[in-house]
């Protein structure tokens, strides 16, 4: 094959004050316009929602999760959901958004739900709904996969239709798609979408969401949104300094930003791992206190060994509450027991039948 060499570029041509003029930023620090980004995440991950509260903060000019948005014209493409979903959703988050009741001029809809293709031959549709657009959003990348999805020659055939689409509307492409199956904290966020890692190499601005591991400790010494479920987000960036991540809340229908989520460890991580096996070490070790103490209270006050003391004798030997002995027996059924109004403790020399 002989190759076209007219996209050969002399850089001498080039110096500091002759520059090309890049494409203004669409997403401030995170992607240019003209480029392609993928938001990447579990199945189930309210991704859908991000997209939303991004096409309208495009549409108006905005700001999503903190950084400032461009206004655009947004088309919205929906592969999934059903038209009148999609609809009150759009409005649900409007609403929790900006508290106004209607939707930004300049941002529309395509509902394919049910008549989607794979994307070598939509692509040609899209062109043509998209001409005047500055922002096509494919929400999921699934339903229009070309190909295996874990195939990198089919992928790069696939990422060339986006490109495609770039070229002949000169718009920017915005796409998710789903992890892998399996446990994703121990994984970097480059490697958790599933299928071929050519999706998240072909990405301009790769942004993966993963839950955040909320303990009942965490809960109890914070205010946390009733059934909510926090996240963070992390970025791998073609264009730009790769930015911290950025952690927030899915309170539904939208995303809160909460900072303080920073200190807790991804699901799964083994950071968090760590953590629940030293939370397992712990109730181990009041095990074993529980034990000595009860252990304790028969060897000093069961003298006749008749395995029968007063409750009230144990509480007063060991300087607790006669609850705390309670709860320590508790720990033990069919060694130790504290019959109902019996006011005793006993002790079984074999396990209770």
């Amino acid at each position: 094959m002989t190759w076209n060499n007219s996209h050969k570029i002399r850089l001498s041509d080039f110096n500091d004050r002759k520059l090309p003029r890049l494409p203004d930023e669409l997403i401030g620090g995170i992607l240019r316009k003209r480029r392609k980004m993928l938001l990447a995440g579990p199945s189930k991950a309210a991704k859908t929602g991000l997209l939303m509260e991004l096409a309208l903060a495009l549409a108006s000019g905005g700001s999503w999760l903190g950084f400032p948005c461009a206004k655009s014209r947004v088309l919205y493409i929906d592969l999934e959901n059903d038209e009148t979903t999609s609809i009150n959703r759009f409005f649900a988050i409007s609403r929790h958004m900006t508290g106004g009741t209607s939707i930004p001029k300049g941002l529309d809809m395509l509902n394919w739900r049910g008549e989607t293709a794979p994307l070598d031959q939509l692509k040609d549709n899209i062109i043509a709904e998209a001409q005047g657009y500055d922002v096509i959003i494919l929400d999921p990348m699934y339903k229009v996969i070309t190909g295996d999805e874990n195939s990198a020659t089919d992928m790069s055939y696939f990422c060339r239709q986006l490109d495609e689409i770039i070229n002949e509307t000169g718009a920017t492409v915005i796409y998710c798609h789903h992890h892998s199956k399996g446990p994703q904290g121990q994984k970097k966020a480059m490697d958790r979408a599933s299928g071929s890692g050519v999706f998240a190499r072909d990405a301009d601005a790769l942004l993966d969401i993963i839950e955040l591991n909320v303990t009942d400790k965490y809960r109890a010494a914070h205010e946390t949104p009733a059934g909510a479920s926090a996240w963070r987000m992390e970025f791998t960036l073609r264009e730009f300094a790769q930015h911290e991540p950025v952690n927030f809340w899915y309170d539904y229908p939208v995303h809160r930003l909460d900072e303080d989520l920073s200190a807790l460890y991804v699901l799964g991580s083994r950071e968090a791992n760590l953590a629940a096996s030293r939370k397992r070490a712990s109730k181990e070790e009041k095990e074993a206190h529980a034990r000595k103490v009860l252990e304790g209270i028969f060897a000093a006050l069961d003298t006749r060994g008749e395995g029968i003391v007063e409750l009230s004798d144990a509480a007063e030997y060991a300087k607790v509450s006669t609850k705390t002995i309670q709860r320590y027996v508790k720990l033990f059924p069919g060694e130790f027991s504290n019959p109902a109004n019996s006011g005793m403790v006993i002790k079984y020399s074999k396990p209770a039948a």
